[in-house]
């Protein structure tokens, strides 16, 4: 069965965030696309921020509604679910906002149709690149995994030291309880008394991510990704399931295991 505690898979709003909400506003605020450029500065400034602000809320917020109702569903799927919500629920608010702030007449005359169409098309364009990026990510993670085992005797983790005289195979997961950690391997479980962070360090310059403030697994692992009630785990070459925490979800789609 799996564990039913761990956070939302749904990733935290963090200062980046907040960062990146005030830049996006401001550059289509000063470039002014689709016709806003007629309008002062001001109310193109709050227009902007509704659409940068809420159409990232509103991605949020579907996905987290996709993964709670469609749990098992992977790639493609998930990027054509999320882009319908986002027509049906935020076409709306963008279209209802261009009338009010501009004096009620919707940007360049343009119909709900339109504005349906921007949405689609916008939603479709952030998914396909999103995509590309993480499968980009992966290849490259793929690369290093493979000159990892060309060079293994030369680049083995400084853990391994810490192992059992004779140990032979390759690490595929640590986690933490209490003042120690249990490395995960081929042949077993082996438990050390080191801080978690010691750990990870010394699984350099084996490609790997930290999934969970208490686990970390290593990239050449992974061999898929489960999903059940809005919580992700990563599943591992042994069939152990990892974590995937809210907080480390960006890191591990930046690593290209989701």
């Amino acid at each position: 069965m799996l564990p039913n505690s761990f956070e939302s898979s749904v990733p935290p709003i963090t200062r980046i965030t907040i960062v990146g909400w005030a830049l996006g506003s401001f550059l289509a605020t000063y470039a002014a696309p689709f016709g806003t450029l007629q309008y002062p500065f001001e109310l193109r400034a709050i227009f902007w921020s509704i659409v940068v602000v809420g159409a990232t809320l509103m991605a949020r917020s579907a996905m987290w509604v996709v993964w709670h109702f469609m749990p098992t569903a992977k790639g493609f799927i998930v990027d054509a679910a999320v882009s319908v919500l986002m027509v049906l629920f935020f076409t709306p608010v963008l279209y209802f906002s261009a009338i009010v702030i501009f004096d009620g007449r919707p940007l360049i005359s343009s119909t709900y149709l339109t504005f349906m169409q921007y949405v689609a098309i916008i939603s479709i364009a952030v998914c396909i690149t999103r995509r590309m990026v993480a499968g980009l990510i992966g290849q490259r993670n793929a690369s290093l995994t493979e000159q990892l085992a060309d060079n293994q005797s030369e680049t083995q983790p400084r853990l391994i030291r810490r192992l059992p005289k004779g140990f032979d195979g390759q690490i595929l997961r640590l986690t933490v309880e209490d003042h120690f950690v249990d490395v995960v391997a081929e042949s077993g479980t082996y438990r050390i008394r080191l801080r978690f962070a010691d750990a990870v360090n010394e699984m350099d310059p084996c490609p790997g991510s930290c999934t969970h403030r208490s686990h970390w697994v290593a990239t050449h692992a992974v061999t898929g990704v489960r999903r059940e009630a809005g919580k992700i785990w990563l599943e591992i070459t042994n069939g152990d399931l990892v974590p995937v925490s809210r907080k480390y979800r960006p890191d591990v789609e930046a690593a290209g295991l989701l």
